[in-house]
């Protein structure tokens, strides 16, 4: 069971980026939390500045698109300055110790074959130390019909990962079945936002509606740590990775599961890939279950906490 100190283990071993202590314990614990971010009319905005430029994005193949994905830079620089513009504000209320990145809209199209499958993000800071993260905002009301996110609470601390582009194998290949007995569900509204480990296990439901799924989503990372990218030539030696230190600037350039050549090499490192097997991947899933009912118990005591150091100041 997750005790007091725990708690405050959980906050202090890293550079915490969300104010309230209760949020950030949620986002240690999942690997993702919901909050809500934009009111209506911001919301709405976004929304109404994705539809203007919706052309721009139907030039990109396949049911899913990103602005990045339109080789545009033009237009990618513009989608950005557009979404910092609203976002930027508000989540100061929420965040602290943070530093934002790129900025884009990520679009499901309506049709059979627009899951998006289970998976993990790329690595892009030192999560020994660090942590890296999105934060995905729903413009409309996003369910299970039209694109809902879907989790495996907690994957992102089970086992070290390097999430290398374009492609590597990764620490929950050989229990992919389990991963699927494991999922989440979170259902959003508009306006509501969902912070999301790079390193947590998500997906996405189809996209049954009528109409595209629009999401605005910003990359974040620790203040104190830099932005990195890992890249592997198809067929090399996994001692061989790529390894850069990337800006802004390389994300604008940047062709989908390309070699990032706006970018400072910063050398080649190694990685082993370790699997998690089937027995200690249910055992972790039954820590998260435990983990999950004690976090009501953490809380109160907090609060206990809280109200004896608010009555001695």
């Amino acid at each position: 069971m997750l005790s007091l100190n725990d708690y405050f283990n959980l906050v202090s071993n890293k550079y915490p980026i969300f104010i309230n202590p209760e949020l950030q314990l949620k986002f240690e614990q999942d690997g993702y939390v919901k909050i809500k971010l934009l009111d209506e009319s911001q919301a709405t905005a976004l929304y109404d500045y994705y539809i203007n430029h919706q052309k721009d994005h139907d030039i990109i193949d396949g049911l899913y698109q990103s602005t990045t994905h339109t080789n545009n830079p033009e237009l990618i620089l513009e989608i950005d300055r557009q979404i910092k513009a609203v976002l930027l504000p508000e989540l100061g209320k929420y965040f602290q110790n943070y530093e934002p990145m790129m900025c884009t809209y990520i679009t499901k199209q309506p049709g059979e074959g627009s899951e998006t499958i289970l998976h993990q993000d790329p690595t892009f800071v030192d999560e020994s130390q660090f942590v890296s993260a999105n934060v995905w905002v729903a413009l409309h009301d996003i369910n299970h019909d039209n694109g809902n996110l879907f989790f495996v609470n907690g994957t992102h601390r089970i086992i070290p990962s390097l999430r290398v582009t374009p492609t590597c194998p990764t620490a929950f290949d050989s229990v992919k079945d389990l991963l699927k007995e494991n999922i989440t569900e979170v259902p959003v509204k508009r306006g509501e936002a969902i912070l999301i480990n790079h390193a947590v296990v998500h997906g996405a439901t189809p996209n049954f509606s009528t109409g595209p799924r629009i999401a605005a989503v910003m990359a974040i990372r620790s203040a104190a740590s830099n932005w990195i990218y890992h890249y592997l030539e198809p067929g090399a030696e996994f001692d061989k990775i790529e390894k850069y230190e990337v800006s802004l600037d390389t994300f604008v350039h940047l062709k989908k599961d390309g070699r990032p050549d706006f970018a400072k090499f910063a050398g080649h490192v190694q990685w082993h890939f370790p699997q998690i097997s089937a027995a200690d991947f249910n055992t972790e899933m039954r820590k998260q279950q435990q983990t999950a009912l004690s976090f009501s118990s953490v809380l109160n005591k907090l609060s206990v906490v809280k109200d004896k150091l608010f009555s001695n100041s």
